[in-house]
């Protein structure tokens, strides 16, 4: 009689010939005991191969599984996170390389920018932003300020042919370098009634002159009057003669009807 090499409990000898000699006091302690050889076997190799932590490096705890890969919990969820922010990444990447180029001067957007960005630059936005503006508000404003809108400006330039309607002119010019030449909306500043449109000069000129018809005239006589005056002589004078031969070679030589 003997003991089990388990638990220790007395052996129960079993009759029969040839039988080998029982180690294990029942089933449940022979098939632990077999667990635990094989768990042995098992750490030995892992402890022989010198496995270690794909995150940090460290070597695998001696009782861990054989498809551990991380010595702790930690270490596994900062890999995974790390594999999708890689994931992420890429994608990211490859957006950007699908995306179209510069809106404004068409070179490539860097990869430094974020997504949704359609301008290379700073400077490509401003200039985009500058250029709208520009073709929005000259419409926008003058509804504002004067309340005429798109299709009563068209109608009003059809009917003075495209011209302003002071010196004729069908390029609108326009004072200071920025401007870039569109029709004014003369108005009535008492009043504020719409007498036409014309170019910046004859809109600036008209504020000058303070919207006076007599000073207005007064400055076309005195202008009519110094064109007659013969050359060398101080002070214009007004002779009839010469006055008349002024206005009508300024008629003739004028747009204006």
């Amino acid at each position: 009689m003997g003991t089990c090499e388990r638990c220790g409990k007395p052996l129960v000898r079993h009759s029969g010939r040839g039988r080998q000699q029982t180690r294990f006091c029942s089933r449940e302690c022979k098939d632990l005991t077999r667990a635990e050889a094989q768990k042995a076997g098992r750490l030995a190799v892992k402890a022989a191969a010198g496995l270690t932590c794909e995150q940090c490096g460290k070597p695998l705890p001696v009782d861990a599984s054989g498809r551990t890969r991380f010595c702790s919990r930690d270490c596994g969820v900062a890999y995974h996170n790390q594999e999708l922010a890689e994931e992420k990444h890429e994608k990211v990447l490859a957006r950007r390389a699908a995306r179209p180029p510069c809106a404004f001067c068409g070179n490539p957007i860097p990869d430094t920018m974020r997504n949704g960005t359609i301008y290379c630059s700073k400077r490509c936005r401003i200039a985009a932003n500058l250029i709208n503006w520009h073709e929005k508000s000259p419409g926008y404003m003058r509804q504002y300020l004067y309340g005429v809108t798109p299709e009563e400006f068209a109608v009003q330039l059809a009917a003075q042919e495209g011209r302003c309607a002071i010196c004729g002119s069908g390029e609108w010019p326009a004072p200071g370098k920025n401007n870039n030449g569109r029709p004014h909306v003369e108005h009535d500043p008492a009043t504020g009634k719409i007498r036409g449109l014309t170019c910046g000069r004859c809109n600036l000129g008209m504020g000058h002159f303070k919207h006076d018809p007599a000073r207005l005239i007064a400055a076309a006589w005195y202008l009519l009057t110094a064109a007659a005056t013969p050359a060398g002589m101080g002070y214009p004078y007004s002779d009839p003669a010469l006055l008349r031969g002024a206005v009508t070679a300024f008629i003739e030589a004028s747009a204006v009807p």
